[in-house]
């Protein structure tokens, strides 16, 4: 017989002739199978599925051992589900009541299961082992969190938290206390998602994200053109660009583009200098024309337009005006070139109440003005586009892109800018106003209550009875009949019902063609009552008078004798000359 037939620690002894198993404290038996404590002790409950009992040898004394996550009920001395406790705690009882304990190399810290470090080394991300109380626990940097420092906030939840993998590989940087996203394989890091994406301006230039739109920054000579560093070069004057594929240059003050180089170009103060073509065209302010390259002052009045003719001012005058010192004035004719023009030859005394209408009317002599369209043609210099696999020259000028779109040639110009007979130019008539071109011409298509001047709409109201317009930048109005302007309205001009007609002389007085036997007194029309008594003689001279009316109305204007009054002679003199 051997001691490991006894069971429990038990030990084989002899005794005589015999041996007999010796069994330590607590435990019975032939072979020391019985432990007191589990079979008829404390723990006699701990069988089966709620745990098991053995025997310590080493502390000679029965145990029981829970399974299933179950914990020993220090009181009942049975396995019960004890589940208060968090994930880094052992549950156990004391007193018959369910108690939390930290688990092996973890301890308290502020009410929470932390684990412990012993150096620096276990602390990740630039944290440091500090010793609180009886243990040390890792002190982390601003944006690190977890036991050992190894969770990084902004790579987990915050902006980087997608930076893994393809997209990049986000890590600590100790010295700036902050995340950072890095980028492989010539990726760059966008600013708005934050992630590592494709990002290429060839090999002239740096490509970043901004406002999570690609930019490139391009070397010296070299401009951002949709996307890639490409050549762009206007000279020493200036700072190259590419817009909407096409080259465009921002020259200082003093120079303009003259085909892609910043040029000297200069029109005075008063002008603003570009090139067309390779030429030099000065655009001047309103009052001033261009004369040998410079703005000069230059004005015909609201009647003509000034330009210089090898230095001499020269005014163009609209249709019924002529040049006097300078400025167009009203071309006037006599009472004698009237009747030269009359279409039947007669012989009649005109009295005096007709020089006195003749001499109170201006009357416009029409011309006949003959204008001829001319088209323009470009020829350009530099610019090839495709058209049907071949290279043709195509040119819409510096604000705008050329193309061919079946065998036609076609501009898309920049903003601002429209089409105008093959070359993109300068189209905008303000906030109150549409531009376009018609036959060469900028048109402004404006508002109700805006008309056009000098290329932009601008108030413009003469009130309900007149058409405003505007001459040379100058506000008129043309007043229907009965009406006059006062103050840039048209007002009506009422001489009372005695009265044919109200109307300015030329002298700017108030003046009523009144019914014969009535007189104009204080801008009325009023009974004449020196000639009360009318005499037979003084009827027949005023038929006459109204005779001599009528036939020269029919000489002049076709009066057929029908209406009930005739039609005045400044109406229809100013339509048949």
């Amino acid at each position: 017989m051997e001691d490991s037939e006894c069971q429990n620690g038990g030990t084989c002894i002899s005794k005589g002739d015999n041996k007999f198993c010796k069994c330590k404290e607590g435990v019975i038996g032939d072979k020391c199978e019985d432990i007191v404590d589990c079979s008829t002790g404390i723990y006699k409950d701990c069988i089966g599925k709620n745990g098991k009992c053995t025997y310590n040898v080493k502390e000679l004394k029965a145990e029981c051992t829970c399974t299933d996550d179950k914990k020993l009920h220090d009181v009942e001395h049975i396995c019960k589900v004890c589940e208060i406790c968090g994930e880094r705690q052992t549950c156990y009882f004391e007193e018959g009541e369910e108690r939390c304990k930290c688990k092996e190399g973890y301890a308290d810290d502020k009410g929470t299961c932390k684990q412990v470090c012993m150096e620096d080394s276990e602390c990740q991300n630039g944290g440091t082992c500090i010793s609180k109380g009886d243990n040390k626990f890792c002190k982390c940097k601003e944006g690190v969190i977890g036991d050992k420092c190894e969770d990084i906030v902004d790579c987990s939840t915050g902006i980087y938290k997608d930076c893994i993998g393809e997209n990049g590989k986000c890590t600590y940087n100790v010295k700036e206390l902050k995340a950072e996203c890095t980028c492989t394989d010539d990726k760059k890091l966008h600013d708005v998602e934050h992630i590592c994406k494709e990002c290429d301006c060839g090999t002239e230039g740096q490509c970043k994200f901004e406002e999570g739109s690609k930019k490139c920054q391009c070397k010296s000579g070299f401009a951002d053109n949709k996307g890639t560093c490409e050549k762009c070069d206007c000279g020493t004057e200036g700072q190259c660009k590419f817009e909407e594929g096409s080259k465009k240059c921002q020259c200082k003050s003093g120079f303009a583009d003259n085909m892609g180089t910043c040029e000297k170009c200069e029109c005075g103060e008063k002008g603003k200098c570009s090139f067309e073509n390779g030429a030099k065209n000065c655009q001047c302010d309103t009052g001033f024309s261009e004369d040998q390259g410079t703005c000069r002052a230059c004005d015909c009045g609201i009647n003509g337009q000034c330009s210089f003719v090898n230095g001499a001012k020269t005014c163009r005058c609209d249709t019924g005006f002529l040049e006097d010192q300078g400025t167009c004035k009203v071309k006037r004719i006599t009472e004698e070139q009237l009747l030269k023009k009359l279409v039947y030859p007669f012989s009649i005394q005109i009295d005096k109440f007709f020089k006195f209408l003749l001499q109170s009317v201006t009357v416009v002599e029409r011309e006949n003005v003959v204008s001829k369209m001319v088209q323009k043609k470009c020829e350009c210099d530099a610019g090839f586009s495709e058209d049907q696999e071949t290279c043709r020259a195509c040119n819409c000028g510096s604000n705008g892109q050329c193309s061919f779109v079946n065998g036609a040639k076609k501009c898309e110009c920049d903003a601002g800018f429209l089409e105008d007979q093959g070359t993109c130019k300068e189209c905008n008539c303000g906030e109150k106003g549409k531009c376009s071109f018609e036959n060469g011409a900028k048109k402004c298509q404006c508002e109700s209550g805006f008309l056009e001047d000098q290329g932009t709409c601008k108030a413009c109201d003469c009130g309900s009875n007149g058409q405003c317009s505007f001459v040379n930048g100058a506000k008129k109005c043309e007043c229907d009949a009965g009406f006059l302007e006062d103050q840039g309205t048209c007002k009506g001009c009422d001489c009372g019902k005695y009265s044919y007609s109200c109307y300015l002389d030329t002298m700017d007085r108030k003046l009523c063609l009144c019914h014969f036997g009535y007189v104009q007194m204080n801008g009325f029309c009023y009974e004449d009552y020196t000639t009360s008594t009318v005499t037979t003689t003084q009827e027949v001279t005023s038929e006459k008078k109204l005779r001599l009316w009528k036939i020269l109305s029919l000489l002049l204007c076709g009066y057929n004798g029908s209406q009930t009054l005739p039609m005045p002679l400044w109406i229809c003199a100013n339509e048949w000359l």
